[in-house]
């Protein structure tokens, strides 16, 4: 038998035997905990931990958290002798995280859960604007001053698929990445979002969902859908201009021209003078608002609420299946039944 044919039998020889060991390497020593990389996450976050002695992964060692929910070593990203890497499970709870090699306690640290991924906010202060344009479409005239009389929170960026999947257990976005905005949103699906984040956070719930009759609760301090002119308000941020920010609409958000006819992630764009991000294009954005073509005639100059019933609600901002005119500030319209274009943000009163 030639020598290299002799060497090659020997190594498959040997690595079988290596794969089927019926006793894996046995680490001695105290295990235990020596850096976690951080003390606070959110559901679905990595966490990183790094220490002696953990050993071979097996079903007898696990992690206990806070609200008794475990998760066993095989579950982990990576286990090995000095490193574990694990996404944090979706009932894990704010206290001590204990390791366990069967039944006994190894090690414990305290970890901070928050139980929706972390979004930032912009609060948007009290003030005045000028509603509306001279466009040829006219339900966007009389242009008219209008008062926000109070200040309140916004979400920077469209809410994200992460942050949706974890509020409602569901993600009918198209494509489904959670680096991305949730789209494909219907008004109710966004209006019990906002409702269910509002529980979880300890917030009043603001709406009032029986079937498909949805009423406000007022004096509520939970989440919301912004009204039509608290989304203009927001968007404009003290301009006057058709596009915040620096005015020019390839800088400020995705629209036909420049999307590459896809969505993208949230904030590539520049930010406009409240700091909130795609305002313009991206997605076209849920107002809380009925649609009323000649609404503008006859609302009220202080907080209007839109008219007092209809058909169908308002989505404000343009989207990146759409031309820049939809990208306008004052571009209002009601969506058809494509609704891959389709997102929103929220807000909430401080």
């Amino acid at each position: 038998m030639p020598v290299t044919f002799r060497y090659i039998i020997l190594l498959i020889i040997a690595t079988f035997f290596a794969c089927h060991n019926e006793n894996p390497i046995e680490y001695s020593g105290e295990a235990k905990i020596i850096y976690v990389s951080t003390d606070t996450l959110s559901v679905g976050d990595t966490l990183i931990i790094k220490g002696e002695y953990f050993g071979e992964s097996n079903f007898k060692k696990y992690f206990l958290f806070e609200g008794n929910s475990q998760l066993n070593s095989k579950e982990c990203i990576v286990w090995n002798n000095t490193y574990i890497s694990f996404a944090m499970p979706t009932d894990a709870r704010s206290g001590m995280a204990v390791l366990y090699f069967d039944t006994v306690a190894i090690d414990s640290f305290y970890l901070g859960v928050n139980p929706v991924p972390v979004f930032p906010l912009s609060e948007i202060p009290a003030g005045k604007f000028l509603r509306g344009s001279d466009n040829s479409s006219f339900n966007e005239q009389p242009i008219k001053e209008i008062s926000i009389s109070k200040s309140f929170l916004m979400s920077k960026y469209e809410i994200s698929q992460r942050l949706y999947q974890v509020v409602m257990d569901d993600n009918p976005a198209i494509p489904v990445n959670i680096t991305l905005p949730v789209n494909n949103v219907t008004w109710s699906q966004a209006v019990e979002f906002c409702n269910r984040l509002s529980l979880i956070q300890g917030f009043e719930p603001c709406y009032v969902i029986t079937g498909v009759d949805v009423t406000v609760r007022p004096g509520m301090n939970g989440w919301r859908l912004p009204t039509e002119a608290e989304w203009e308000y927001a968007c404009r941020a003290g301009t006057n201009s058709d596009y915040g920010g620096n005015g020019v609409i390839n800088d400020m958000g995705w629209f036909s021209d420049n999307s590459g006819m896809k969505m993208h992630q949230s904030g590539k764009k520049n930010r406009n003078d409240f700091d909130l991000y795609d305002m313009h294009g991206n997605l076209w954005e849920w107002c809380w608002d009925y649609y009323g073509e000649s609404y503008y005639n006859f609302s009220p100059v202080s907080d209007p609420q839109g008219p007092s019933g209809g058909t169908k609600r308002v989505v404000r901002g343009g989207s990146w299946s759409d031309g820049k005119n939809y990208a306008r500030a004052a571009n209002r319209t009601t969506p058809d039944t494509f609704r891959n274009n389709i997102g929103f943000r929220i807000v909430r009163n401080p």
